[in-house]
């Protein structure tokens, strides 16, 4: 049965594979494992955007299609994607080759 994913189900395993491959590479080189992101993501930030996609058209309005035919609402009002971070993507999409570099 084929079934549509998307918004943090689909994201969050896809960030924690990537972390788990930093930081096994970072094991591998004899250093510790990244710890808590969320500091660690936004001071990186600050240093190297570039570890993030930065994501400016868009916005998390609309219908959430991935509901059952009766639970599905249309939803007008939203977030919009804009320069830096916003509610719509955060920092933005992860740059693994960059991260991989400067974490």
């Amino acid at each position: 049965r084929l079934t549509m994913v998307g918004g943090t189900s689909a994201s969050s395993p896809i960030i924690a594979g990537l972390v788990a491959l930093i930081n096994g590479e970072r094991l591998d080189a004899a250093l510790p494992p990244l710890g808590f992101l969320n500091p660690l993501l936004y001071s990186s930030y600050q240093r190297w955007p570039e570890i993030v996609q930065d994501v400016r058209v868009g916005n998390i309005s609309g219908t959430n299609l991935l509901l059952p035919w009766p639970q599905i609402k249309d939803c007008p009002e939203g977030f919009p994607a804009r320069p830096g971070w916003d509610a719509a993507s955060g920092l933005g999409s992860p740059n693994f080759k960059e991260m991989l570099e400067h974490l």
